[in-house]
């Protein structure tokens, strides 16, 4: 049994959070766990929450490619929006995941978020092409 540690961050803003139930399938490079719903003992997913919880798995998923989110109505609740900040994940050898949103989930649907490398681009040398593609065209145009 391979069991994951997932913590799950709402942002901390007025009506931020959701009364709606929460399920979660992680996708791997080896696999994908079911679903498991996302349920702690009292409020979860309160405005600027970091709430945290296992997931378990018969197979080692791998490296966590994705996170599946899962939004759906709880009891007679009707539906609401939740701001998802982001989403970490542990593996069982201690590799950490990260899988950043920001944005407001609405309805009752189903979410894939991506890992997040942290790969940035360098803006100086696209500045630098824009600046000579606009030069380039300003020299066409004069001609």
């Amino acid at each position: 049994m391979f069991v994951y540690k997932i913590q799950v961050v709402t942002r901390n803003v007025n009506s931020a959070g959701t009364m709606d139930s929460i399920s979660v399938i992680l996708i791997g490079s080896h696999g994908e766990s079911a679903k498991h719903k996302l349920d702690n003992w009292g409020l979860d997913f309160q405005d600027g929450d970091m709430d945290e919880y296992t997931v378990s798995s018969e197979e080692d998923l791998g490296e966590i490619l994705l996170v599946r989110i899962i939004k759906e109505q709880y009891l007679f609740f009707p539906t609401d929006t939740w701001f998802c900040s982001y989403i970490s994940v542990t593996c069982p050898k201690g590799e950490l995941y990260h899988f950043p949103y920001y944005k407001w989930i609405k309805g009752f649907v189903t979410v894939d978020i991506p890992q997040g490398k942290g790969a940035s681009m360098d803006f100086h040398f696209w500045g630098i092409n824009a600046l000579a593609d606009c030069m380039r065209c300003k020299d066409q145009n004069q001609k």
